[in-house]
């Protein structure tokens, strides 16, 4: 029998309407508020492969949960790299909300629908679930139309990624279930010394004799009064710089009159130690802010261009051109090193040159974005170490981090992008972490040298390995 009121197929849109609203109604009434956090993926430089992914932005959307029965079984097995759980779970979302609220906002590899590989976080179980599926034909065109998603997920299983949602508890989750290193610091401050000289009764010159450790602003100098200050002698003055950390230079601000003998110099000490901020940057070695407040423009290319920033750029050698810099963006998906290469142009994800022509630099991002803004700061770094802090602990100086890229040297310098916290790294092996009563790679590497042959008959690996045991 013909159906007269309710086609099957091109049904009009009145009644398309009514469904959509019954079903947006049903969902609203049994769902629960949840929020979606698209994926964005950093890939390799040369072949393009993912090496991880990042999750900066989480939006509010209801859904319906309909597995209602509990998760799947079996959800939890041994695998050859350990024990696995994949719980699954199954959600139902409105296509005009996801339309509505999401869709406009979001630069979705797959644009219209939600995204396999992107994560729902589900506040009833506190877990993230990670999109294997999105069901987009279920009915099949009833009244020929499509209503809804059913996505099927499971549970999130963490491993390099980055969370910067803003969202505390989404956020945590890095925190709680990726690697983390942790490191015993020790707080670097010595204090600088300098000495002066005179000549016809004034201040003539200074000598820093020792330029000290762990100030991160300018310290005051004092300088001794000549012998008749009442009688009308005038005590010197000066000023002073920092760079990475020491007193690098001076300026005699006022050369005095009546000194008979060089004048005492005193440096005030550097400042108390502050603490790591949690979930900021941290930079291994020596590095300088080159400026901040950078104006910056994006082309939607994958292409990021930023203004000149005259004398706050850093000089670069006409030798050596491949250098170390950390880009931070208002835009925290472009927070990475970057490597300088000179002013040749290049298209290498990861890479920048300067653009003398439009005065400006050229940032191939890993991820195009279209965003602009004026809070980009340009660091310049000794080392390659990067990493983001995890936690702190201010009593014992252990600090926890997260996300490391590059390698830690014995005694190099742990600096704060944000708090500008400076410390001195003690002794550190990447094999054993004493701070953790679970780490057992030096044990075990140590027993497999017991076990595997690492002579150079070994055709299945090279001879030596990483405790220096060859």
């Amino acid at each position: 029998m013909k159906k007269v009121y309710f086609p099957q197929h091109g049904g009009a849109l009145t009644e398309q309407n009514l469904v959509q609203d019954l079903v947006d109604e049903q969902i609203k009434l049994y769902g629960t508020d949840v929020y979606y956090i698209p994926r964005t993926m950093l890939r390799d430089k040369t072949l393009g492969e993912v090496i991880h992914s990042e999750y900066n932005q989480a939006y509010m959307i209801e859904m319906l949960f309909i597995n209602v029965e509990g998760f799947g079984s079996p959800s939890e097995f041994i695998s050859q790299f350990g024990v696995r759980i994949t719980d699954e779970i199954k959600f139902v979302l409105s296509r005009r909300r996801w339309q509505q609220s999401l869709v406009p906002s979001l630069g979705l590899t797959i644009e219209q629908r939600p995204n396999e590989g992107d994560l729902i976080y589900y506040p009833l179980t506190g877990n993230a679930y990670e999109i294997k599926f999105v069901e987009r034909e279920l009915p099949f065109y009833q009244l020929g139309s499509l209503y809804y998603f059913e996505i099927t997920a499971e549970i999130y299983e963490q491993g390099s990624d980055e969370f910067d949602t803003g969202i505390k508890e989404i956020d945590a989750i890095e925190a709680q279930q990726t690697f983390v290193t942790s490191l015993e610091l020790s707080a670097p401050r010595v204090t600088a010394t300098m000495t002066g000289s005179v000549v016809g009764g004034t201040l003539d010159n200074m000598v820093i004799t020792a330029g000290g450790s762990g100030y991160k602003t300018a310290p005051l100098i004092t300088i001794s009064d000549p012998p008749d200050v009442a009688g009308g002698d005038i005590p010197a003055t000066a000023t002073c710089t920092v760079l990475n950390g020491a007193v690098n230079a001076f300026t005699i601000t006022t050369s005095g009159s009546g000194y008979t003998t060089p004048p005492t110099i005193t440096v005030a000490p550097p400042e108390v130690s502050v603490d790591f901020q949690a979930r900021e940057y941290i930079v291994g070695g020596n590095f300088q802010n080159q400026g901040g407040d950078r104006i910056w423009a994006a082309q939607g290319d994958g292409k990021i261009y930023v203004e000149h920033a005259a004398s706050f750029d850093p000089i670069f050698a006409t030798t050596t051109l491949v250098k170390y810099f950390f880009w931070n963006f208002e835009d925290l998906r472009l927070k990475y090193r970057y490597t300088y290469t000179g002013e040749t142009p290049t298209t290498t994800k990861g890479e920048f040159y300067y653009d003398a022509a439009n005065n400006r630099y050229c940032i191939n991002a890993y991820e195009a974005t279209t965003t602009s803004g004026n809070r980009a700061q340009l660091f310049d770094l000794s080392t390659n170490v990067i990493g983001e802090v995890s936690g702190w602990n201010g009593g014992t100086l252990t600090l926890n981090m997260m996300n490391k890229t590059g390698d830690f040297l014995d005694g190099d310098l742990i600096r704060g992008v944000d708090s500008n916290a400076l410390y001195t790294l003690g002794s550190f092996t990447t094999l054993d972490n004493p701070n953790s009563d679970y780490d057992q790679n030096k044990a075990l590497e140590t027993g497999g040298d017991e076990i595997l042959d690492w002579g150079e008959g070994n055709p299945f690996g090279e001879y030596g390995n990483f405790t220096g045991s060859f």
